[in-house]
């Protein structure tokens, strides 16, 4: 399997080529030597575009794992086509303790990659239970264990978590509002409580993904069940379309992850 002619044909950019070619190589790995290979963790769009490449499905089976039933961010899992072995998942869940205000989402992140860790080597960060929950590569979950002291302003420990997440339910606001048009910059300006302008220039600046694929048009058509993500401020979801207003304007139901 050649992975350059592969990234050629599917790749938009430098990123997806080398994304592509990764998992090209961890592929003919696990094909060739009949074993499990593992990426790091993807994004929902990474894990979209190398489920969409058939050449891979030809000698390797792909699965995508998180740690948990829900988890948006999750490695692939690729066995030799025919492969009986079964490898534990290369990950770990910490437990971030602390005292004081509630820590975010960007906190938590912040505090992570400030210690010189890649992104990729990053799973989901599940702000909503407590203790605060990370999933990270099991490689590196001893350094952060060991190096982990502050985050935002609060002093933290961190430990192996003994949590069982796969009951958590992502904990989500519910936004009941009415838009002129289901136009995505429409939808976004509520979702997200921002000018539609900003909403506007967001979408043709590259900021915004449509059920994981960037979209660029601020005029694209919305769903229901559509998830958009905005850089920056998180995700929400189209959950609920209604009827029409007196003024013409279309009830709908957005479901805001916090």
């Amino acid at each position: 399997m050649n992975a350059r002619e592969i990234a050629a044909k599917y790749a938009k950019n430098d990123e997806e080529k080398q994304l592509i070619s990764r998992i090209a190589e961890l592929c003919n790995k696990a094909f060739n030597k009949d074993t499990v290979c593992f990426s790091n963790f993807l994004t929902p769009h990474e894990q979209t575009l190398i489920g969409k490449i058939k050449e891979f499905r030809s000698i390797a089976d792909i699965d995508f794992n998180g740690g948990y039933a829900d988890a948006e961010r999750r490695m692939a899992v690729i066995k030799g086509i025919g492969c009986s072995i079964d490898i534990k998942l290369p990950i770990e869940k910490l437990s971030i303790n602390y005292s004081g205000p509630k820590l975010t989402h960007r906190d938590i992140l912040g505090a992570i990659l400030g210690l010189g860790i890649k992104r990729e080597m990053v799973g989901d960060i599940l702000c909503g239970i407590e203790p605060q929950i990370i999933i990270v590569h099991k490689q590196i979950a001893d350094f952060i264990i060991l190096n982990a002291k502050k985050a935002g302003r609060a002093n933290i420990s961190v430990e192996v978590a003994e949590s069982d997440l796969d009951s958590v339910q992502p904990q989500k606001k519910i936004i009941n509002t009415t838009v002129s048009s289901l136009r995505l910059d429409a939808v976004i300006a509520e979702g997200f409580s921002i000018p539609r302008s900003k909403a506007v220039d967001a979408v043709k600046l590259g900021r915004v993904c449509l059920n994981w694929q960037e979209v660029t048009s601020p005029s694209k058509e919305v769903k229901e069940g559509d998830k958009i993500s905005l850089k920056g401020m998180g995700k929400i979801q189209l959950s609920q379309i209604g009827g029409k207003s007196r003024k013409d304007r279309t009830f709908i139901t957005i479901e805001k992850y916090i």
